[in-house]
């Protein structure tokens, strides 16, 4: 991040001294090519600042939302994460993945995703597609749950959110939710 602002500033700079330059007339299209590069490379530069900024906040929202949807949480308890919506496949694993890794290093056993799909396969569960609470519920129970995970990436904006659920896998209860903005 350090070094992305440092090339930053120092494209402003570059910017700044070639603007205030003013050459000749027979150099003028040459001084404008070089402003114009000068222009687009930090506008890309902003955006990489901007997608960087976008996963760190994502994996921040994703921490936090983890700790407070696993308070109500046994210790031990065996978790499966069935459910995850976003806009795009990448996203899904990225989440996904994140939740696996923190929610396992507060201590939880995470019931492995292959072994998830084996049961959806087996019971003939849609693979693709929303499911309800008690079908993830009956997944869960099936794959030797006792908590299972459903959650949404959902908002534009200042208004996106990532909204996660505990469901307990006998009863179909809400056991916790989370909320976090991203």
């Amino acid at each position: 991040m350090g070094n992305l602002v440092f090339k930053m500033f120092y494209m402003i700079f570059i910017w700044l001294f070639v603007s205030c330059y003013s050459p000749p007339p027979q150099q003028q299209t040459r001084h404008d090519r070089v402003l114009s590069q000068i222009e687009r490379q930090i506008t890309e530069m902003e955006r990489l600042h901007e997608r960087e900024k976008l996963n760190l906040d994502i994996e921040e929202a994703i921490e936090r939302a983890s700790r407070e949807l696993s308070r109500n949480f046994t210790a031990r308890s065996r978790l499966a994460i069935v459910y995850i919506t976003a806009p795009d496949r990448s996203t899904i694993e990225f989440i996904t993945g994140e939740l696996e890794h923190i929610l396992q290093n507060l201590g939880f056993y995470i019931i492995d995703r292959t072994e998830l799909d084996r049961v959806r396969a087996e019971q003939q569960f849609g693979i693709s597609g929303e499911v309800d609470d008690n079908t993830a519920a009956r997944i869960g129970h099936i794959a030797g749950a006792s908590i299972i995970i459903t959650g949404r990436m959902d908002g534009e904006g200042n208004l996106r959110r990532l909204r996660l659920r505990a469901l307990d896998t006998t009863t179909a209860q809400v056991v916790g939710t989370a909320s976090e903005r991203i």
